[in-house]
């Protein structure tokens, strides 16, 4: 089970459709820094992908905060803290950064 953490905005490059064609099932997703911009909306294929493979989708809370996008968070957004952050790093046998 991997953790790819991922700190590009999808709106401005192809990084998380780079990150999610090698995303194998079971995997989890963390957007920090500006690739929280994606919890604006995931296209249909990002979205297909991600269920497909049961991929858990992850947001760095201060990340939100910084750029104003709090309000925009739904219910079904998954937010962690600092300390979350490292338990996920913890919680995975390796981890993938998409720069």
């Amino acid at each position: 089970m991997m953790l790819h953490i991922v700190n590009q905005s999808p709106f401005d490059n192809n990084t998380l459709d780079d990150c999610l064609r090698v995303a194998g099932p079971h995997c989890s997703l963390l957007f920090i820094e500006n690739g929280v911009y994606a919890l604006l909306g995931f296209s249909e294929t990002q979205k297909q992908l991600i269920n497909d493979n049961h991929i858990s989708v992850f947001f760095l809370e201060a990340d939100i905060e910084a750029r104003g996008l709090r309000q925009k968070c739904s219910d079904k957004i998954t937010l962690v803290n600092d300390q979350e952050f490292v338990n996920l790093v913890i919680q995975h046998h390796s981890n993938q950064s998409w720069f």
